[in-house]
Order: structure tokens, then sequence, then C-alpha cells
């Protein structure tokens, strides 16, 4: 694949991102290849994450539970089992639990 093709393949596809499979580019000879994508400017990744962090204590007691496993699940999900579970935290030894880098979407708790 020659550079007017590949730039010709990312106009009309459209596509904000062109990755070239490494293997293939290791067979036949060297090229110098330029990529151009998004018009020069950099791509921006517009995914917004966050934390969620929480403290379990007992209900009755008022007093804090540690070792308590927690899941995080898509809002469809119906089993509610570790395995499911798109990440898990367990409380610590002051009863917090964290989630970190979480992309921002629906969860069910």
């Amino acid at each position: 694949m020659d550079d007017d093709s590949i730039e010709k393949a990312i106009v009309k596809s459209g596509a904000k991102l062109f990755v070239f499979d490494p293997i293939q580019a290791f067979i036949g000879d060297t090229a110098f290849v330029e990529i151009k994508a998004n018009n020069g400017e950099p791509i921006k990744n517009g995914l917004i994450y966050g934390t969620v962090k929480g403290l379990k204590i007992d209900r009755e007691t008022q007093k804090p539970i540690k070792g308590v496993l927690f899941g995080l699940f898509r809002a469809d999900e119906t089993e509610f089992t570790a395995e499911k579970a798109i990440l898990t935290a367990q409380s610590d030894e002051n009863s917090i639990f964290t989630f970190e880098n979480i992309p921002l979407q629906t969860f069910s708790r």
C-alpha cells in the first residue's frame, strides 16, 4: 500500500485514527509513511473518567465494616457476582472502598 492509497482510504472512510498492522509494516522494502488524520490536529480522548469512593458501615451499630467486596456493574446486568462485575473493590481497614478511573456511563448498583 503506497502513501497515496493510504491517504485515499483515510479520506474515503472518514477515519479519525488509522492503525497499521506492525507485522505488515516489516514485510518488503523499508518505507517512510506519513499518516495524516484529523486535519493534523491532535486526537483528543473525549472520555471523562471519575472516582467513586464509599464508606461501609453497619446499619444498626453504625460501626465500620472492613473487607466487604463491592462490584460495579453495567446498568443492564442482572447477575451481581464478582465475575460479572466490571470492577471490584474491597473496603479497607478504615471501611473505605474506591473505584478509580471509571469512564462516565450509567451503572447498576
